[in-house]
């Protein structure tokens, strides 16, 4: 990857860890919705489904685009996130939170991202 792209990720992940005026005493790795429980999503998911699953889901997609942008960036094995139709990721992580609800919606969601494919280009030799 090129210092340019290296530069531009450094700075995209630094201002998103910044602490602003007030939260300098608080440290958060996380935020939005995968720091959720499974519990708090499912039960989100029974009252209102597709709001529960676009905001959600959203977030997923966001994340597991970013770990393997970072994968990418480390010349690691990354994943081909379409392997999987988007519905049946959604159903993954459906189940996934109703055998655990007390877990992190960011478990299910790892879980997810190890079941996806590695595409052949994306092999290391370790």
């Amino acid at each position: 990857m090129d210092t340019g792209r290296n530069r531009l990720f450094g700075i995209i992940a630094a201002l998103c860890f910044w602490p602003t005026a007030g939260q300098a005493e608080e440290i958060y790795s996380m935020m939005g919705a995968g720091s959720a429980s499974c519990g708090e999503f499912a039960s989100r998911y029974k009252e209102s489904p597709d709001s529960a699953e676009i905001l959600y889901y959203s977030w997923a997609q966001g994340y597991l685009s970013a770990t393997n942008l970072v994968a990418i960036g480390q010349g690691r094995e990354f994943r081909n996130l379409r392997s999987i139709s988007s519905e049946r990721q959604r159903a993954y992580i459906r189940s996934y939170c109703n055998k655990n609800p007390l877990a992190n919606y960011i478990d299910a969601v790892n879980e997810l991202y190890k079941s996806l494919e590695v595409p052949e280009i994306a092999k290391t030799s370790n």
